[in-house]
C-alpha cells in the first residue's frame, strides 16, 4: 500500500502526506484521536485509535508522485461523530431538570392546596426549582465534557488481560452492565446486609476500601462504552446514565462525610 494519507481535524482535509509525518502533525495534538485519517484501500474514514499504522511503527517509505485513488467525501455521519457532544448532553440535562422542577412545584401545590401561598412560598419555590435546574444540568455538564475525552483519548489496552475478575473490573475491561450491576448495586446490597453480622467499624472500613474500587471500574467500563458507541454511531445512553449516578452518588457521599463530620465537631 502506498505511503499515501488524508486526514480530517473536523474543518480542513489535508493530504496527501506520509506517514512519518502524519505520526508528527498527531503528535502536536491534545487529542490526536480527535480526527479522522484515511489511505487508499479503506472503505471510509477512521480514527487513528481504530488503524494498526499508529499503534506499530512502520519504515518510512517514498511518497507516492500521485493519489491513484482520491479520498471519500467526509460524510455527515463521521462529521456528526466529530462533534463535541457536551452541550447536547447539557441541554438534554437541563431539560431534565425542568422537568424535574415542575413536577416537584406541582407536587408541592397540591399538597398545599388548602393553604394559600404567600411571596415567601412562590421565592423559595422558583429558589428551590433553580437550584434543581442549575444541579441537574451542571451533571450533565460534567457528564458530556467526560464523555468527550473518552471519545478522542485511545484506551489502554494490556497485551495480557488478568484472569482476576476483581483487577479487570478496576481496570474497566469488565462490560458495563456486569461493572454497574454487579460489581456496583449488588456489592452495595451484600455491604448492606453484612452490617447485621460484622461490627459497624468493619464495615465502614471495607466502605472506604470498596467505594474507591466501584466508582472508578464503572467509571472506566462506561468511558469503554462510550468510544465502542462512537464507532457504531450509537448514543453513550447507558454509560451517560450510569456516569449520572455515579456523580449523584459522589455528591451524596461528600454531603453524608461532611454531615458526619459537622455532627462530631458539634
Amino acid at each position: 500500500m502506498p505511503d499515501v494519507w488524508f486526514f480530517f481535524d473536523g474543518r480542513v482535509q489535508t493530504g496527501p502526506v506520509t506517514l512519518a509525518s502524519l505520526k508528527a502533525k498527531l503528535a502536536t495534538l491534545q487529542t490526536p484521536n480527535d480526527v479522522l485519517v484515511w489511505s487508499p484501500g479503506f472503505a471510509e474514514w477512521k480514527r487513528p485509535a481504530d488503524v494498526p499504522e499508529f499503534a506499530i511503527a512502520v519504515p518510512p517509505q517514498e511518497p507516492a508522485a500521485e493519489v491513484a485513488e482520491p479520498p471519500p467525501a467526509v460524510s455527515d455521519d463521521s462529521r456528526h461523530a466529530l462533534r463535541p457532544t457536551r452541550w447536547r448532553t447539557t441541554g438534554y440535562a437541563a431539560l431534565v431538570g425542568l422537568a424535574i422542577a415542575l413536577v416537584d412545584g406541582v407536587w408541592s401545590s397540591i399538597v398545599s392546596w388548602s393553604e394559600p401561598w404567600t411571596y415567601v412560598d412562590i421565592a423559595y419555590a422558583l429558589s428551590w426549582g433553580g437550584f434543581i435546574i442549575a444541579f441537574v444540568t451542571l451533571i450533565g455538564f460534567i457528564v458530556g465534557v467526560s464523555n468527550d475525552r473518552a471519545r478522542a483519548s485511545v484506551p489502554v489496552v494490556d497485551p495480557q488481560p488478568s484472569g482476576n475478575v476483581l483487577v479487570r473490573h478496576w481496570r474497566g475491561e469488565n462490560p458495563l452492565w456486569m461493572a454497574f450491576w454487579v460489581f456496583g448495586i449488588l456489592a452495595n446490597g451484600v455491604l448492606s446486609a453484612l452490617k447485621f453480622v460484622v461490627d459497624a467499624r468493619l464495615i465502614f472500613v471495607l466502605w472506604l476500601v470498596v467505594t474507591p474500587w466501584q466508582f472508578v471500574g464503572i467509571w472506566r467500563s462506561a468511558d469503554n462504552s462510550v468510544r465502542a458507541c462512537a464507532r457504531s454511531g450509537n448514543p453513550p445512553i447507558w454509560a451517560s446514565l450510569a456516569k449520572i449516578y455515579l456523580v449523584c452518588m459522589l455528591l451524596l457521599l461528600i454531603g453524608a462525610l461532611l454531615f458526619m463530620i459537622l455532627s462530631v465537631m458539634g
